[in-house]
C-alpha cells in the first residue's frame, strides 16, 4: 500500500509541473524510428483547457483511480489533440492517464479507453517536460521527410520521475505520433 501510494505521489509531481509548448525544433536532434504497438487499454480523465491545469486534473485522476482500487500497469501518459499554436488556451483538448489491466472497469469521471493505433514514430525527448514540445516538433519534420503523415494524437509516456536524484535535464519522455505512409 505504502509503494502505490508513493507511487500516485510522485506521479502527481511530475505532472504538476508539465506544461508543453511547441517551438522551433533545438539543435539536438532526436533519434526518431517508426515502432508497432500493440493496443492497451488505458484510464484518463480527459479536459479541455490550458495545459496549467495538469496538476489538478491528475491529481483527481489518481484519487478516482484510488477510490475505484484501479491500479496503473505502468507509466503515466498524457495524450494530446490539439496544438498550443492552433487552439486558444481554454480550448486546448488533452487527456492523463495510466495503463491498466484489460479487465479494469473505471467509473465515471474516469474512461476506459483502448490504444488502437498501430503504428507510430517515436523518440525519446530528454529534458524538461516543457521543452517536449520541440522533440514533437522533429519527429513531424522527420515524418514530413520520410513520407509518413499524422494519423492520431500525440502521446507522450513520463519514463522516469523528477526527484532530487533526476534533475529536469534528465528526464525522459517518450513520444509516440501514430503515423500512416503517405
Amino acid at each position: 500500500m505504502k509503494k502505490r501510494v508513493l507511487f500516485f505521489t510522485l506521479a502527481v509531481f511530475a505532472f504538476a509541473s508539465l506544461s508543453i509548448s511547441f517551438s522551433p525544433a533545438s539543435s539536438s536532434a532526436a533519434e526518431v524510428t517508426i515502432l508497432n504497438v500493440t493496443p492497451f487499454a488505458f484510464c484518463s480523465l480527459p479536459h479541455k483547457g490550458p495545459y496549467s491545469d495538469i496538476g489538478a486534473v491528475i491529481t483527481e485522476l489518481i484519487n478516482n483511480m484510488q477510490n475505484q482500487n484501479i491500479n496503473p500497469q505502468g507509466p503515466p501518459i498524457a495524450i494530446y489533440y490539439s496544438i498550443p499554436e492552433d487552439t486558444p488556451e481554454a480550448e486546448l483538448e488533452w487527456e492523463v492517464g495510466f495503463p491498466i489491466t484489460p479487465h479494469s472497469e473505471p467509473q465515471a469521471p474516469l474512461q476506459k479507453k483502448v490504444w488502437d493505433y498501430p503504428l507510430v514514430a517515436q523518440a525519446v525527448h530528454i529534458g524538461a517536460y516543457e521543452k517536449a514540445g520541440d522533440t514533437i516538433l522533429e519527429v513531424l519534420e522527420w515524418m514530413e521527410a520520410n513520407r509518413y503523415v499524422q494519423d492520431g494524437p500525440i502521446l507522450g509516456q513520463y519514463l522516469n520521475m523528477p526527484s532530487p536524484d533526476t534533475p529536469p535535464d534528465k528526464l525522459r519522455t517518450q513520444i509516440w505520433i501514430p503515423c500512416k505512409k503517405d
